[in-house]
């Protein structure tokens, strides 16, 4: 059945979910232009309203959408070009819409942080959330109303939640991605980071008697979750391709078999790896620079043996972040 021309604006959450669940990503885009142009604010005086309160609905529907089983990640890819373009049209209120969402969560880690004392990492729609705000708002600036509290969120995610599960490790390392595209353009220097970095590949190691370095929370030198990353044996070794982790892991907490683990394992290995090398290309001018990266260098070292079982892929990039650390 072919779409109407004119589309009046959601009043409520319900009645944009009516409109857009069930149809495809095309149509649902289509709708959602129609929406727009059949309420410009050129055309009458209450439709800068009316488009402001479309961008929270379409917020909340992308946090609908990354909760789904199989998270809509195509459909989402291109609702975000929408939020964008809304917030180009009203920045104030778009950002007060991502302020508020990010106090809520905030208001909602504090109150399970003085229940439980460490906290779980958030769920996709949250990470994705924080993705967004990279995208709509400028990242270099020294203090924003959005982006500031964005960091401090991050930071705390990155030292107060719990790592129990390489599902844990993803969505670490989703943040520790996201702290760099925050941080690259200022140049800022973020321990937390890489504080999250040592202790990611810390558990890659399968000996852990000599370290030479101290680990910060969330992270225990010795324990039940200290060997979430070592590979033991060559399942999925042989096959494995340096590639992108896809966000679809984080919906499939149980059922991989021993070598998807693995595959993962190696994936995670890597991308710390990646990262590390990232953070001597932006921290490699400050004066404390082999200070900062002393632990990693230590760690890295320690864990040559283990590397010499790893794909030739993934050998070479542990030698070479190595390299760039002795420098």
């Amino acid at each position: 059945m072919e779409l109407p021309y004119l589309f009046a604006a959601p009043e409520s959450y319900e009645q944009l979910q009516s409109l857009l669940l069930g149809r495809t990503t095309e149509e649902q885009m289509d709708i959602v232009a129609r929406i727009r142009k059949t309420n410009h604010p050129s055309l009458a005086v209450g439709n800068k309203a009316k488009l402001e309160k479309l961008f929270g609905f379409l917020v909340e529907y992308i946090g609908e959408l990354a909760r789904k089983k199989q998270p809509r990640l195509k459909t989402i890819d291109k609702l975000v070009v929408v939020l964008f373009e809304l917030c180009q049209m009203f920045p104030k209120a778009a950002g007060d819409h991502m302020k508020l969402l990010l106090q809520e969560a905030t208001h909602s880690m504090e109150e399970i942080a003085e229940r439980n004392g460490l906290l779980t990492f958030p769920e996709l729609d949250m990470l994705l959330y924080l993705k967004i705000i990279t995208i709509l708002f400028p990242t270099s600036d020294f203090w924003h109303p959005v982006v500031t509290p964005s960091l401090v969120y991050m930071s705390q995610l990155l030292t107060k939640c719990a790592i129990r599960t390489e599902e844990d490790i993803v969505k670490g390392l989703f943040v520790c991605c996201l702290f760099l595209d925050y941080t690259s353009l200022a140049q800022r220097f973020v321990p937390e980071l890489v504080n999250f970095l040592l202790g990611v590949l810390h558990l890659a190691i399968p000996s852990k008697e000599t370290q030479g370095y101290s680990l910060l929370p969330p992270f225990v030198s010795l324990g039940k979750h200290s060997n979430l990353l070592v590979v033991s044996e060559k399942s999925g070794t042989e096959t494995w391709q340096k590639q992108n982790i896809s966000l679809h892991v984080l919906s499939r907490s149980t059922g991989k078999s021993k070598v998807e683990t693995n595959n993962l394992r190696l994936s995670c290995v890597a991308l710390a790896l990646a990262l590390v090398q990232r953070c001597t290309a932006l921290y490699g001018e400050l004066p404390s620079f082999h200070e900062i990266v002393g632990p990693v260098r230590l760690l890295l070292s320690s864990l040559v043996l283990q590397a010499a079982k790893y794909p030739p892929q993934l050998q070479e990039l542990h030698q070479s972040v190595l390299e760039k650390l002795d420098v």
